[in-house]
């Protein structure tokens, strides 16, 4: 029994290491991919993390990725060292009035909609978690986030458990970019291991 246990776990580690791996959005150095829009402060910590913090105007900030990414299988992990609004925008865009289009995948604090879709088309929520589904979110620790946009079917998953499974057209419609919302101070999050295969 035992060598089967065995021979079945080196089975699931050799299929895992034949998953492309996808591309590494943060190199751990320095913001080279991303650009920042606001007042938010960001910066690489000495263990190579990307930390955001909110800055003194009352409003959110966004980094952003340079490039557009509309149908993507994303993962990440975050830290919320300071609880604050925050969350990843997807296929989003600022307007030539400042106008914020895109949906996206709610963070914060619990009771926050962690893992749940937020819409900038109508400024609406969309898919809103369960009290059940909060108590994933694990306080003052890391969290993994999974992120897969194929057309307008949006799925979320936050430490291995499903959160959202919608399909929204009026997102599925939209490209643009990846953006961290960088709620106004004293939010601190910390994030890594960014790694996103497109579909």
């Amino acid at each position: 029994m035992k060598n089967r246990t065995f021979y079945f776990s080196l089975l699931l580690l050799l299929l895992a290491a034949c998953q492309p791996k996808g591309e590494q959005l943060f190199n751990g150095k320095n913001l080279d991919g991303w650009e920042v829009i606001g007042d938010a402060r960001c910066s690489v910590n000495p263990q190579g993390y990307l930390v955001t913090e909110g800055g003194p105007e009352v409003r959110n900030s966004y980094l952003c990725t340079t490039k557009d990414y509309k149908d993507f299988d994303l993962t990440y992990e975050f830290l919320q060292e300071v609880d604050g609004n925050t969350g990843l925008f997807f296929r989003g865009y600022i307007d030539d009035k400042g106008g914020l289009h895109g949906g996206e995948v709610e963070m914060g604090p619990h009771g926050w909609n962690n893992g749940g879709i937020f819409s900038a088309v109508n400024f609406q929520k969309v898919m809103v978690v369960s009290d059940e589904q909060d108590r994933v979110l694990r306080t003052g620790e890391w969290n993994t986030m999974r992120v897969r946009m194929e057309g307008s079917h949006i799925q979320t998953w936050l430490n291995g458990v499903p959160m959202a499974d919608i399909v929204d057209e009026p997102l599925g419609q939209l490209t643009g970019r990846l953006m961290l919302q960088v709620g106004q101070a004293p939010t601190r999050v910390i994030w890594r291991n960014f790694r996103l295969k497109e579909l």
